[in-house]
């Protein structure tokens, strides 16, 4: 038995699959999404196309129409009950006409037609998904009642699918940024997990990801620069290393490290806490399961003692060297005055 709302238009039926096709739609995860230039165009096109006023990718959800994309229509959305694409989506493979709404009895006194946006012609092409769910529609929509020729019926036809692959590619690229930003946080939790292990290293350990972010450092990095983990983590290095010593000293190794190269310098470095110390950095590309580079571990060994002290063995051998040598001189003056005759 046919509904009939109080204003007397016809609601359409749900769809066969209906829960399916819901699951479906919810599964793209665009509803309530901001507005996207590409969908935005396929709109353009319908209306330039059709030669209406008014053009939509609307998508048909279970209590409402929601509208990706709209030209000549404010309203975001409309109750599914008035909605001329809840009956489009019926027949998937046909495009669903009306060329005057008030010589049909399903929409004569449709809220939408005898009120605001007015509507006397529609057109819908339904919006298919690959296991063949009708999710919504491309429609065009006039003021005055009208007909569609074959040619606008095709091209409409072909927006439509145009739009389901855009769809399906969008939730595609939306799983791929979902697995490659897991892949980086179980990245960070492993680098800040053996940051914690490394908490009583002396040497300073960091792990930067591919922007020269901070993402973990350890208890020596910290106490060595005198700040705690909010002013380090999350920041960029030339934020907290300064821009002319990030450039000149670090960012060439880090950028090697980054192509899978491990790299190490050896610098002076100022510390707040220990002034100016030797340090022997170390650059070691960290890699995903997939084996992408994505950080760099920072290791900073200080061997400002091991320095000094070579320095001072050098002294050492130094002055031996130029004792030896007087040793030898006066042993050979020795040698030759004995050779003399008495």
């Amino acid at each position: 038995m046919t509904q009939t709302l109080p204003n007397g238009s016809c609601p359409a039926a749900d769809h066969p699959q209906e829960s399916l096709r819901i699951k479906a739609l919810h599964d793209f995860e665009v509803l309530d999404t901001l507005a996207e230039p590409m969908f935005d165009d396929i709109a353009q096109l319908a209306s330039h196309i059709c030669g209406t006023p008014i053009a939509l990718i609307s998508l048909v959800d279970s209590e409402r129409q929601w509208f990706k994309a709209k030209v000549g229509l404010d309203a975001p959305e409309t109750p599914r009950e008035m909605a001329f694409c809840a009956h489009a989506i019926l027949d998937p493979n046909e495009v669903f006409v009306v060329g005057n709404t008030l010589e049909d009895s399903r929409f004569a006194t449709n809220p939408l037609v005898t009120g605001s946006p007015d509507i006397r012609f529609y057109a819908g092409a339904p919006i298919v998904t690959p296991e063949g769910l009708p999710i919504g529609t491309v429609c065009a929509i006039d003021r005055q009642p009208r007909q569609i020729t074959a040619e606008q019926t095709q091209a409409l036809q072909a927006l439509s699918r145009q739009v389901a692959r855009m769809l399906t590619f969008r939730k595609a690229s939306l799983a791929r940024i979902v697995a490659v930003e897991g892949q980086l946080q179980a990245q960070a939790d492993e680098a800040k997990r053996l940051m914690s292990f490394a908490s009583l290293d002396l040497d300073l350990k960091s792990f930067v990801d591919r922007h020269y972010n901070f993402v973990a450092v350890n208890a020596s990095y910290l106490a060595y620069w005198r700040r705690d983990v909010g002013a380090v983590v999350g920041k960029t290095l030339p934020e907290v290393r300064g821009s002319a010593y990030f450039e000149q000293t670090l960012k060439p190794h880090i950028d090697r490290a980054l192509q899978g190269e491990q790299s190490w310098v050896e610098a002076g470095v100022i510390y707040p806490t220990k002034g100016l110390r030797r340090m022997q950095i170390t650059f070691v590309p960290v890699r995903s399961d997939q084996g992408d580079v994505v950080g760099v571990v920072i290791n900073e060994h200080d061997i400002q003692e091991l320095a000094q002290a070579a320095h001072r063995l050098r002294e050492t051998i130094t002055a031996l060297e130029h004792k030896t040598l007087s040793q030898q001189k006066f042993i050979y003056m020795l040698s030759h005055d004995l050779r003399e005759p008495v």
